[in-house]
């Protein structure tokens, strides 16, 4: 079940009360990351907690220090730290900086088993299998363009779906989506940030997500050949090959879409919306699926006015799509 949910009110007392202390003793560590003490600071949890409560039963041992160990994740992509959970944990628990800004004592810091008990209910799926069959790099290639959608219709039959009331947001993500939205985007949208939130221009875009882990696995077999066609062990199992159009070449993992708004008074970009996806994934197939989510999220609580995309999103699905929605679609013609 789930346990003691601090209130970030208290969190903050309790931090600011560590930093002081450390600062007192050693004023440096706190200046190198004041960025991450301002994060931490205005970061609140505490809309989030009744979205946990379907995760844990209503018996057994109380789960606590759960808005501590999602502090402690965010902590460790900030700083960029590498080297696994478990070296983490035993650096974040002796750096007193670090412990302040997760909002515990160095001697209550939450364990790695803590922190991957915390990972697999954040995600909603399955953990796939790491054993697989090798990973082939294709050799096809293709300069500028994107790479072709695998099924023929796919973005057509993803819209069908979309307006006959189908919102996607059975997503391993899902959560994700939700802490995202009222941690940040919301609050946002409150502070004027977003502009006019009913009124939104929204540009919807993928970036390569390179995955550091070895596309060609670690072999399972007594094979004396280098290149057998046995299965291999994979540490990033969902991670594929995709054509980066950039810069003309393949990558080994995934591919991050955004859907962004531009307040032009402001002349800043904020993403509302963020999803990782195959790296072979065209962005015409993902764009459907994340509008159709993000306006399933934000219902009565932002409108999209304008959708601003790229050329590979000149289709007629789309825009039969965002024509149903009252979403005026600015998007290049491609050369064809």
């Amino acid at each position: 079940m789930l346990g003691v949910w601090r209130s970030h009110s208290d969190y903050q007392h309790f931090m600011v009360a560590l930093v002081n202390r450390e600062f007192k003793r050693n004023p440096k560590s706190i200046k190198n990351h004041e960025a991450e003490i301002l994060k931490m600071y205005h970061l609140n949890l505490d809309n989030v907690r009744d979205d946990f409560l379907p995760l844990f039963s209503v018996t057994g041992r109380p789960s606590n220090c759960q808005p501590e160990v999602l502090r402690s994740l965010l902590l460790m992509s900030s700083v960029r730290f590498v080297g696994g959970i478990d070296k983490w944990v035993s650096h974040a628990a002796a750096t007193p900086v670090l412990y302040a800004l997760v909002g515990v004592a160095p001697d209550a810091f939450p364990g790695a088993s803590t922190h991957r008990d915390f990972i697999a209910r954040l995600w909603q799926a399955d953990t796939p299998s790491q054993i697989k069959r090798p990973r082939v790099k294709p050799k096809d290639r293709h300069g500028k363009s994107k790479l072709p959608n695998r099924r023929t219709g796919i973005v057509a039959a993803l819209v069908k779906k979309a307006l006959s009331g189908e919102t996607f947001k059975e997503l391993p993500e899902r959560l994700l989506q939700t802490i995202f939205m009222k941690t940040a985007v919301v609050p946002s949208a409150v502070m004027g940030l977003l502009g006019n939130p009913m009124t939104l221009t929204i540009a919807g875009d993928g970036t390569c997500i390179e995955s550091n882990a070895s596309p060609f696995g670690k072999k399972t077999c007594d094979c004396t050949m280098r290149k057998c066609g046995c299965p291999r062990s994979y540490s990033d199992p969902l991670a594929t090959w995709g054509w980066d159009s950039h810069n003309e070449r393949y990558f080994y993992g995934y591919t991050g879409y955004l859907l962004s708004v531009h307040n032009r008074v402001l002349s800043s970009d904020l993403p509302i919306y963020m999803k990782f996806v195959q790296a072979s994934r065209n962005d015409s197939v993902t764009a459907i699926t994340a509008l159709a989510h993000a306006r399933y999220l934000y219902k009565d609580i932002l409108g999209f006015d304008t959708f601003v995309a790229d050329a590979i999103h000149d289709n007629y699905p789309t825009y039969d799509l965002c024509n149903s929605w009252g979403i005026k679609p600015v998007i290049p013609l491609r050369e064809r």
